[in-house]
């Protein structure tokens, strides 16, 4: 079996002939990864199953977004497409304060007129196609990285506090937001599909490590139906191609709500916010399962024998009758040991077989 139809066939609930496995290096383990190996390749160097590529945007004038940023932020400060500054502080970029070009926004009107991104900047679907066609080259399932879909986004350029408050204050802000921000992830998700990816990486933090950000009357007003239309749009011109939804978190509440908008794939499996065995049994027949091995508990602070042991009980209690890639409950920061890596990597190769 290819490992394309491997992650395939477990992703669509079914035996392959041994469980797929994903590993994330953070930027800052990169040059680690490279100083150890000789490899700049985490996915050819650990022989992994599935390949993601992220669309790289155009970078735009940051002067489009002067009204809206403050003036003093630091030197190179990056500004994204949306117009979303990243303030890196001294540790991993994904600590990075944003500040977002409609945090000042008082009306409707604010939000109309702010200068949002072309859908297709960075979405030609030529290069995406030839990107898909050399991972399915390589025997690799390809996956679109589209996380920080809707709500993530919008928090990003409105600010979290605001945002919130405009759900239950402002709700025409709110929805003139969300709907733009909607309308550009189904343009890219079209483009996703069309070019022929396998898979397609959605998601948005709704979760906290003790429950949901927000209420789930209100994820479900909010959110659920939007994203719902960008999943809808993907399986318009892709209908096989498999949703995979992120979040972080205490979630399992929404677990049936996201199958009902059409995901089949939940992200990550993290023990420390749920019972993986538990969402299993209730869920896994029409859910499939990515991830599942700690980053806040045995990756960095357990040994090899602990990672061995972790994966193990993983492949046992939700790989059986398939539905499970293994993967680390997040990216790979350098607080875990190398030594883990690797074991995580040969357990999943000595465990993993359905016999």
């Amino acid at each position: 079996m290819t490992r394309r139809n491997r992650v395939l066939t477990a992703l669509r609930r079914h035996e392959p002939d041994r469980v797929p496995l994903e590993i994330m290096l953070s930027g800052r383990i990169k040059g680690d990864f490279i100083e150890r190996t000789g490899s700049d390749d985490p996915v050819s160097y650990f022989d992994l199953d599935v390949r993601e590529v992220s669309a790289r945007a155009a970078p735009r004038d940051p002067l489009l977004f002067a009204s809206g940023l403050p003036p003093d932020l630091p030197p190179g400060t990056h500004i994204d497409e949306f117009g979303v500054a990243a303030v890196t502080g001294r540790h991993s970029p994904l600590y990075a304060r944003k500040v977002g070009g409609l945090m000042n926004a008082a009306a409707v009107a604010d939000i109309e007129s702010y200068p949002f991104p072309d859908p297709a900047n960075g979405f030609d679907e030529t290069d995406l196609r030839l990107a898909a066609d050399r991972i399915h080259e390589e025997g690799r399932a390809s996956a679109g990285f589209y996380e920080n879909t809707i709500f993530e986004k919008a928090w990003y350029v409105r600010g979290m506090q605001n945002l919130l408050t405009d759900l239950i204050l402002n709700p025409a802000m709110a929805e003139v937001l969300l709907d733009r921000i909607t309308y550009i992830a189904e343009y890219r998700a079209r483009a996703f599909a069309r070019a022929g990816f396998d898979i397609l990486r959605l998601g948005d933090h709704v979760g906290t490590q003790r429950g949901l950000l927000m209420g789930r009357e209100t994820c479900r007003k909010w959110l659920l139906p939007r994203l719902k239309r960008v999943i809808e749009a993907a399986k318009q011109e892709k209908p096989d191609i498999i949703i995979v939804y992120h979040t972080c978190g205490s979630v399992t509440p929404l677990l049936e709500d996201f199958i009902e908008a059409g995901v089949d794939v939940f992200n990550p499996l993290q023990e420390e916010c749920m019972d993986t065995a538990a969402v299993k049994r209730q869920f896994g027949d029409r859910l499939a399962f990515w991830g599942g091995i700690g980053t806040q508990s045995v990756l960095p602070f357990g040994t090899t024998k602990d990672v061995r042991r972790k994966v193990r009980e993983i492949i046992a209690a939700v790989g059986e009758g398939g539905g499970l890639l293994v993967a680390p409950a997040h990216m790979i920061e350098p607080d875990v040991p190398w030594e883990n890596v690797l074991a995580l990597r040969d357990a999943v190769e000595e465990f993993g077989y359905y016999r």
